[in-house]
C-alpha cells in the first residue's frame, strides 16, 4: 500500500515560482514526475508488481490532470457526497473535541461559525463543516491561555494565500513573450497591464459579493489557469 499526501506541493511551487516552462518540463514528456506516475500505474497493473493500492491527496486538480493523462486506475472522491465532512470538523464533532479539553464550544462558537464555518464539499449543501485546522489553532490558544487567539488566522494557512498571488497574475515568461511579440513603444504600459489577468476581476467580484455561481472542474491543466471557470474551481480546492 502506497500513501502520498500532497503529491502536487514542489510541482505547484514550481509553477508559482518559476513559471510555466519549468513546470512543464517537470509535468511533461519524459519528466521525471511523470515517469514516476507511469511506474506507480505499471506496479499497481501488475501481477505480482508489489503495490495493491493508492491514495494520494493534493490542494489541486492541476498538476493531477497534467500527469496522469493515461492514469487511468484510479477514482476521484473529492466530489463524492459521503466525503463531505472528511477534512473539516462537525458542530457536534467540535462540541466533544472542546469539552475534552474543558472547554465550552458554545461559548466560541459564534467566532467559529463566522471565521471557520460553512465549508461544503457536496452541492447537496449537507451540513457544513469547519476548517479543522484553524479550529485546532483556536483550541490551541484556549488550553494553553484561557483565551482565543489575537490573531484568528493561522499564519501556516496564511502563506497559502501567497499563492493567489500567482493566479491573478499572468506567467512572467507569458508576459515577457507578449512585450517581444507585440514590440510596442509604450512597453512600460503593456507590462503594467500585464501583470493582471481575468481571475483578478473574477477574484474581486466574489469578495464584494460574498458568492460565485459556478460549475466545479474536476481537472485540468495548468494552461488552463487563465480561464475563470477554472479558476473558481481551483479557489473551491484551495
Amino acid at each position: 500500500y502506497l500513501f502520498i499526501d500532497e503529491y502536487d506541493n514542489f510541482a505547484n511551487n514550481i509553477l508559482v515560482n518559476a513559471g510555466r516552462e519549468a513546470y512543464r518540463e517537470l509535468t511533461h514528456s519524459s519528466g521525471f514526475f511523470r515517469d514516476f506516475f507511469a511506474l506507480l500505474k505499471e506496479a499497481v497493473g501488475r501481477t505480482g508488481g508489489g503495490l495493491a493500492r493508492l491514495f494520494i491527496t493534493g490542494v489541486s486538480p492541476i498538476t493531477l490532470d497534467d500527469v496522469t493523462s493515461g492514469f487511468n486506475i484510479g477514482t476521484s472522491i473529492s466530489l463524492e457526497p459521503e466525503f463531505n465532512a472528511l477534512v473539516g470538523f462537525t458542530h457536534a464533532e467540535l462540541e466533544q473535541l472542546f469539552a475534552d479539553f474543558g472547554q465550552d464550544f458554545s461559548a466560541h462558537r459564534p467566532i467559529v461559525d463566522e471565521w471557520y464555518n460553512h465549508y461544503h464539499f457536496h452541492k447537496a449543501r449537507q451540513a457544513p463543516v469547519v476548517n479543522s485546522d484553524m479550529a485546532l489553532y483556536y483550541l490551541r490558544a484556549l488550553v494553553r491561555r484561557n483565551q482565543p487567539p489575537d490573531d484568528l488566522i493561522d499564519h501556516n494557512v496564511r502563506i497559502d494565500y501567497g499563492k493567489l498571488r500567482h493566479l491573478v497574475q499572468i506567467d512572467r515568461q507569458l508576459a515577457d513573450r507578449q512585450l517581444a511579440d507585440r514590440e510596442r513603444a509604450d512597453a512600460d504600459a503593456v507590462t503594467a497591464t500585464s501583470r493582471l489577468n481575468g481571475n483578478f476581476s473574477r477574484l474581486r467580484a466574489i469578495i464584494e459579493r460574498g458568492e460565485e455561481v459556478s460549475p466545479i472542474q474536476t481537472s485540468f491543466p495548468a494552461e488552463g489557469l487563465l480561464r475563470q471557470d477554472n479558476f473558481v474551481s481551483l479557489l473551491y480546492y484551495l
